[in-house]
């Protein structure tokens, strides 16, 4: 452990003139909320679950295309100016304090970008963004593939601003070499590979941008995050 340290302090010194006393420059701020964290939980300690592990990819993925990026706690941005950033992400959730969610709206509407990841996260700003959320149905079957007589299920939540919510899809390319019973069209846990690569008859938004007030929200409606993390 000694040794260890020593390995990062070393790793400190050389750098002391650039990074000592730095500040974070603010460009992307990816938002944890306690309401979203502790949805359906039924732990008291430990961490893990949607919102959290999709918060972990897509900082990861901000910080990976080289945009400064920290994690904004909702208590925090409640209480702070949160003018400053270029974007905020909120990441998959399904469930956020209305008080926070109306101070994100309005910092889009002064000229801000949302960027809203997450088939039900999507659902919860659907109003804001011109949609009857009523209409909007978040599906975990998205498509059935049909590979040698034998029915392949593609799971991932999924909110669908076209068409029908149960989609047809052909398979595009395969090897046909391992494929299970059950696979995520991004490449979820327990599918086997190669993933198959799919293509739906009928149109399906992958993303969507508008302008909100003076800013933008953008609404991505599968969980990027959490596939970014695991793949």
């Amino acid at each position: 452990f000694i040794s260890t340290l020593k390995k990062v302090s070393d790793f400190c010194k050389v750098r002391q003139e650039f990074c000592h006393h730095a500040t974070i420059r603010k460009e992307v701020a990816v938002l944890i909320s306690e309401k979203g964290y502790f949805h359906n939980r039924d732990r008291l300690f430990g961490r893990g679950g949607i919102h959290y592990d999709s918060a972990i990819g897509c900082t990861i993925a901000c910080l990976e295309n080289q945009y400064s990026t920290e994690i904004l706690l909702g208590y925090n941005a409640l209480e702070q100016d949160i003018s400053g950033y270029k974007a905020i992400v909120i990441p998959e959730l399904k469930e956020i304090e209305p008080d926070l969610k109306q101070k994100l709206l309005c910092y889009a509407n002064l000229g801000g970008v949302l960027i809203i990841v997450g088939a039900y996260a999507t659902k919860i700003f659907a109003t804001e963004f011109g949609y009857a959320c009523e209409n909007l149905k978040t599906e975990e079957v998205i498509a059935q593939l049909i590979i040698d007589d034998k029915k392949l299920t593609v799971e991932c939540p999924f909110t669908l601003f076209t068409g029908d919510c149960f989609h047809q899809a052909k398979l595009a390319s395969t090897s046909g070499e391992g494929l299970g019973i059950k696979q995520s069209v991004f490449g979820g846990a327990g599918g086997s590979w190669p993933l198959p690569r799919i293509q739906f008859n009928d149109c399906v938004a992958g993303s969507i941008v508008r302008s909100y007030g003076n800013g933008k929200i953008a609404m991505i409606p599968f969980d990027l995050g959490e596939q970014y993390l695991n793949f």
